[in-house]
């Protein structure tokens, strides 16, 4: 029995890799009119290894917290992505019209979420902003 559950959860997980290789060289034809579900295919291709490995396990209890910590990870990682997009562009608005020093606290304040090291910049922020709003109100 275990050898046909270690059988069934290793072609789900072949799967999962496929369809992650396809979606990254593009696996559908050009004359395909219709494409999937990207959204999907990325879902599946996080929760199907994992869901496969654990659907077999003996007590079904670490599917849970293997799937929280897969949600985890994207969460994480989307973060990430918009947090560190966004403090690119407040960089690039250094030397660009807009505002700067708007734009790079929030994407620091999005990237405080997740991130310890982001939190204590954003602090160091505040506190030299506050600084310095307080030299200017003296003056």
């Amino acid at each position: 029995m275990g050898t046909v559950a270690a059988a069934i959860a290793g072609a789900i997980s072949y799967l999962a890799q496929m369809a992650q290789w396809a979606m990254i060289f593009g696996g559908r034809s050009s004359d395909d009119e219709r494409g999937g579900n990207p959204i999907a295919a990325l879902v599946m291709m996080i929760v199907g290894p994992i869901a496969a490995r654990e659907a077999f396990s003996r007590d079904g209890s670490g599917m849970k917290t293997s799937l929280l910590r897969s949600i985890r990870s994207a969460k994480r990682l989307v973060i990430a992505v918009i947090g560190f997009t966004v403090l690119a562009i407040g960089v690039a608005m250094i030397v660009l019209p807009g505002p700067a020093i708007v734009v790079i606290p929030v994407g620091l304040g999005i990237l405080a979420t997740e991130f310890v090291w982001a939190r204590t910049l954003l602090k160091k922020v505040k506190e030299n902003l506050q600084r310095l709003n307080g030299k200017a109100g003296k003056t």
